[in-house]
């Protein structure tokens, strides 16, 4: 018993453990779950308001649940229509999770965006337990803070295009594979291995782009010798490979007859799309081959596939900009993702600088290992791939906010401490500063404001940091401990952590800001967060005020009523509706109606699905009756002796053969009869045939 008082006397006085507790502080338990919740339904917040109010989100998907909630065919091969032609260019697995989410609450758009938007508080939540676990819960709070209001993962969380369930997925996979290098237990391996498995059946190959991160970590920080380590990632590597692949091999497996078309491949092979359009593609661009000549007796103008290659890859370009090594930092990218990069990226530097490079790794260098790695190889990607678009960034959002909530803490107590390392908090409060104004610029007119407010507070807060550090000694040692025995006064403490509290908060306006925007101002669907920016030929940005939404929109796109309409009544027997030449008429006029409709070109119209000898198998066969295409412009003149007709047809890629014999050999149909009369209508760029007595 006095041995036992012993140690506790040995254990006092108390103070020492108080002063632990300033160095750095912690969150008494209470604060702490205060913190979150607050935190935890601002994000609820974000992702839910008026979610009704954005419809269905992205057509071409909603299109593809709806088909899928007719039958378990469509529902197994994705099939973007009722009839079963073509599939979306995704692998199944979000898209199942929408098909639950309709089937539990009915289909609507609320139903579609519901899994996106809970996956988006889930990855909060992980994220916020991946990094407390190891730096504390200031650096939980401030990663799970920095997230929920990170502007690309605000508007992904409100979109149905599935990439935050990838999000939610990947970090699942991180804890386990943090689990796994903590304690070189193969099973947490491959619980990491099944998890990123099912992320592939989420968007394909972007949810490989963790591998890196998640094989540097286990192989150099997990407890075993270096060949148990191999073998374990081989073993990894394998269940992996067998989760990718499964729902792969089994639609490759199944006849082309018994199955629809996979979308946007050139072999009709879900991993040609893994391969390809889903992989390579995004980080290569797409330069298919040009189409054959054209007859002589009849010139055609086509848009062949490389060249619809391209053009798609200059609309992406002016989305994302060119490849460049500071691409994150232009005017598109920069304000979605990377207000807190230079942060994350200092934050790298200090963790760094804090000890040389052991044999041996804690948990906090297992953590460095895995949000550096994760953070600079999507980096690398995101700056040399060619074609992607904008929502794919969210990816790097948690290891920027990790790092970011990390960065703080750690640079906070590097500040308390004796040494250089202590000048890289008011460092860093000055260069995001700087970074998020020039973000802001980019943008002149629209809450110019802001540049000064976020500028002259941190700036003022990062002198005062400086000179406070400058003119007074550091309250503790290199360990740690107070200095002398002695408590810093708590005056002063409090004093520095309430500026560098503002200092935070000031750099939080601008995300939460554009962020916000898409919320609150800015409704419907949406790839990417803030205003609506028109960019002048001469390179100059406006930003477009958007129209007053006052409830949520209709269910039937209502440029398409008519159209659907005439369709109806003059369809007769025929199995499709009516066949088009891209998902963008298909897409509406599926959610509408429920019924067939063959697309014949896929996502954007580069797909061959049938040559023109099928499709006039199909016509013959009453299968299909009336096609909508894009204007196909007619032109004779006279050669010589010959008339000689031009027929140019916008977007045809390899399908321009097959839309040329409808051109040529079926009946045009005025648009008095099946459009609405609207100088605006989006359907004015379309033409409708009728090929039930073609010549």
């Amino acid at each position: 018993m006095q041995a036992n008082d012993t140690t506790v006397a040995a254990d006092e006085p108390t103070r020492p453990l108080r002063a632990a507790r300033i160095y750095p502080p912690d969150v008494p338990s209470w604060w702490h779950r205060v913190l979150l919740g607050l935190i935890v339904s601002l994000a609820a917040l974000l992702n839910f308001y008026r979610l009704n109010w954005i419809g269905y989100g992205n057509y071409y998907y909603a299109a593809g649940v709806k088909s899928m909630l007719l039958n378990w065919h469509n529902f197994f091969f994705v099939s973007l229509d009722p009839g079963g032609f073509v599939t979306i260019d995704k692998p199944p697995l979000g898209f199942w999770l929408q098909v639950l989410s309709a089937r539990i609450f009915g289909f609507s758009g609320v139903s579609l965006l519901l899994p996106e938007a809970l996956a988006g508080v889930v990855s909060v939540l992980i994220l916020h337990h991946l990094v407390a676990r190891t730096f504390g819960q200031w650096a939980g709070l401030l990663a799970a803070l920095a997230l929920t209001l990170t502007p690309l993962s605000i508007v992904t969380s409100r979109n149905n295009t599935i990439d935050m369930l990838l999000v939610c997925s990947t970090l699942c996979a991180a804890w386990t594979l943090l689990k796994a290098t903590e304690t070189g237990h193969l099973r947490w391996l491959l619980a990491c291995a099944l998890l990123v498995g099912l992320g592939f059946n989420i968007k394909m190959l972007q949810a490989y782009l963790v591998l890196p991160a998640f094989a540097v970590t286990y192989l150099l920080g997990a407890p075993r010798r270096w060949w148990i380590r191999l073998l374990h990632l081989l073993l990894a590597a394998l269940l992996l490979l067998t989760i990718s692949l499964s729902w792969v091999t089994l639609v490759d497996m199944t006849p082309a007859s018994q199955r629809p078309y996979v979308g946007s491949t050139t072999d009709n092979s879900e991993l040609s799309l893994a391969l390809g359009w889903n992989g390579l593609t995004r980080l290569l661009g797409r330069t298919p081959a040009a189409n054959g000549k054209p007859e002589t007796a009849t010139k055609t103008v086509t848009e062949t596939p490389a060249q619809l290659a391209r053009a798609r890859e200059a609309q992406a370009s002016s989305d994302i900009g060119a490849p460049d090594p500071l691409r994150l930092f232009n005017r598109q990218l920069s304000v979605q993702v990377s207000w807190f990069l230079p942060v994350a990226l200092l934050a790298l530097v200090a963790l760094a600088w804090q000890g040389r490079p052991q044999f041996t790794w804690d948990r906090r260098q297992q953590s460095l290992l895995l949000w550096g790695v994760w953070l600079l190889t999507m980096y690398v990607f995101f700056c040399v791939a060619v074609f992607f678009h904008v929502y794919y960034m969210v990816m790097l959002s948690p290891a920027i906010c990790a790092l970011a909530g990390i960065g703080f803490v750690v640079m906070w107590q590097d500040y308390m401490r004796p040494g250089w390392r202590g000048w890289l908090l008011p460092c860093a409060l000055m260069l995001t500063a700087a970074t998020q104004g020039q973000f802001i610029q980019y943008y002149r007119g629209w809450n110019s404001w802001l540049i000064p407010t976020i500028i002259i507070i941190c700036f003022a807060i990062a002198l005062f940091l400086t000179i406070a550090r400058a003119f007074r000694r550091p309250v503790s040692d290199r360990s740690g401990r107070p200095q002398s025995g002695r408590l810093a006064p708590v005056n002063r403490f409090v004093v520095l952590m309430l500026a560098l509290v503002f200092g935070v908060l000031a750099l939080l306006i601008a995300p939460t800001i554009w962020g916000g925007y898409s919320v609150f101002i800015r409704s419907g669907v949406q790839g990417s967060a803030g205003p609506v920016v028109h960019v002048s030929p001469t390179g100059d940005l406006t930003i477009v005020k958007p129209g007053v939404q006052k409830g949520p929109p209709s269910p039937v796109d209502i440029t398409y009523t008519r159209l659907i309409s005439y369709l109806q009544a003059h369809r007769q027997h025929a199995r499709f509706l009516v066949a088009t030449q891209t998902s963008s008429p298909a897409a509406p006029i599926i959610l509408a109606t429920g019924q067939p409709v063959m697309d014949l070109g896929g996502f954007g119209g580069g797909d061959k699905i049938v040559n023109r000898d099928q499709l006039i198998d199909l016509v013959n066969r009453g299968m299909i009756r009336y096609f909508l295409f894009s204007n196909i412009h007619r032109t004779t003149h006279q050669v010589g002796k010959h008339k000689v007709t031009t027929i140019s047809v916008l977007g045809a890629g390899d399908n321009a053969e097959a839309i040329r014999w409808v051109g040529t050999h079926c009946f045009l149909i005025s648009a008095r009869l099946w459009m609405l009369p609207n100088s605006h209508n989006a359907l004015n760029q379309f033409s409708l045939y009728n090929c039930s007595h073609h010549t």
